[in-house]
């Protein structure tokens, strides 16, 4: 199997915290992902832009994990806060991460209160949805402004070797 990442990113007016703006810095169609991912996704963004909405910002990551955290089960979501995720090498275990939020066992949430998501953040989410079983994945950053970074695992057959 060959994995290749395809990302999204939205980013929030920050003069408008009440009823985001949303402003498309890069946008490609996820092909190949079942819509039940998008859709899933679509509805973590939503929740992260009430927090700030009802918090405002300047807290810590522990808080702004929380948050959301609280808002996802509040929209009947299944959500678990610092979920441990076994990583596989050779088919035995080579260790385990903890996801920020695990959403429906298909999600990762990688939660950041910093003031802009950095490459580092993007890879240790990339490195996570290689290693791991989850195929979708977000950096939220409660910035302010918020900011979203989406990553997702698309699995490709190799072509055959003749």
């Amino acid at each position: 199997m060959h994995f290749e990442g395809i990302r999204s990113t939205i980013q929030t007016d920050p003069g408008n915290a009440v009823k985001p703006r949303f402003r498309a810095l890069h946008c490609q169609l996820e092909k190949g992902l079942p819509p039940a991912i998008n859709e899933l996704t679509d509805r973590i963004i939503g929740c992260a832009f009430k927090v700030p909405s009802e918090l405002g910002g300047g807290f810590l990551e522990k808080v702004c994990g929380n948050a959301p955290f609280l808002e996802l089960e509040d929209a009947g979501l299944h959500v678990h806060w610092q979920k441990p995720i076994s990583v596989y090498h050779g088919g035995r275990l080579a260790g385990d991460f903890c996801a920020d939020l695990l959403v429906e066992s298909r999600v990762i949430v990688e939660v950041r209160a910093v003031r802009a998501i950095v490459q580092e953040h993007e890879e240790q989410l990339v490195n996570h949805l290689t290693a791991g079983p989850i195929a979708g994945g977000q950096v939220i950053n409660f910035g302010p402004p918020v900011e979203i970074k989406r990553k997702n695992r698309i699995c490709q057959k190799r072509p055959d070797k003749h």
